[in-house]
This record gives C-alpha cells, sequence and structure tokens, in this order.
C-alpha cells in the first residue's frame, strides 16, 4: 500500500498521505514504477520527506 506520494515528477521529495514512523517502510511512485525507502524518522501525514 502506498503511503506517500511524488506530485511533481522533477521534485526529489515526496509527501507523506498517512502518518509514517520511524523504521516502517515508505512506498511510493515514481513514474510507472513503485519504489520504497525506510523511514530514518518520524513523519506527520501531509509532510514532505527526501527520496534521494
Amino acid at each position: 500500500m502506498r503511503n506517500a506520494m511524488i506530485i511533481d515528477p522533477k521534485d526529489n521529495v515526496a509527501v507523506a498521505i498517512e502518518a509514517i514512523q520511524s523504521g516502517d517502510t515508505v512506498t511510493y511512485l515514481s513514474g510507472n514504477e513503485e519504489k520504497t525507502l525506510t523511514a530514518r524518522q518520524d513523519i506527520t501525514i501531509y509532510h514532505k520527506l527526501a527520496v534521494c
């Protein structure tokens, strides 16, 4: 299940679409590819996070 999304494909940030806890897997769509990363800290809903 995706819990983040990239608004502008030119950006290197995603927006959390639900609260994410430190250590959780962050899943987002980049182009047509689903990508994942591990959150290093808690991320409040609607806050941005770096994807690279």
